[in-house]
């Protein structure tokens, strides 16, 4: 009889902590944000595989290395490194270092640039471990 009334009671706080819980969420205008477990996996371009990309902005705009990252990312490609690069006026391009010509030129084609140049040395502590450096111009990544 005293597991019946034990049953019972946990069956009813549940009840009450269910509700509470429905209560506390029914008025959220959004649901949470799925976990990194959860959310769908996006591949990156033919070509590009996971290459380490580099964003950084060379022309001076507020955030536009941030904004080409996110678009790249949401393309699935793997940025690893955004930053400020050397202001200058170029448009956007893609270098890549040594042995990475494929995967830059992908990417170029992808992004609609204009084929890749190989960087010679001077730009390793901006890029870190990226094998791939799209420098953002005017332009952006359009």
């Amino acid at each position: 009889m005293a597991v019946a009334g034990l049953v019972a009671a946990a069956a009813a706080t549940g009840l009450i902590l269910s509700d509470s819980i429905r209560s506390l969420t029914a008025g959220s205008a959004t649901p949470p944000a799925p976990s990194a477990a959860h959310r769908s996996h996006v591949h990156p371009p033919p070509g590009v595989g996971h290459a380490r990309v580099a964003v950084l902005n060379t022309w001076g705009g507020t955030g536009a290395a941030g904004d080409a990252a996110a678009e790249l990312r949401g393309r699935g490609v793997r940025v690893t490194y955004v930053g400020d690069g050397t202001f200058t006026s170029r448009p956007t391009r893609v270098l890549y270092r040594s042995g990475f010509h494929r995967r830059a030129k992908a990417l170029a084609k992808n992004l609609h640039l204009p084929p890749p140049a190989e960087y010679h040395k001077g730009l390793e502590p901006a890029i870190g471990n990226a094998q791939v450096i799209v420098l953002v111009g005017p332009g952006g990544l359009s």
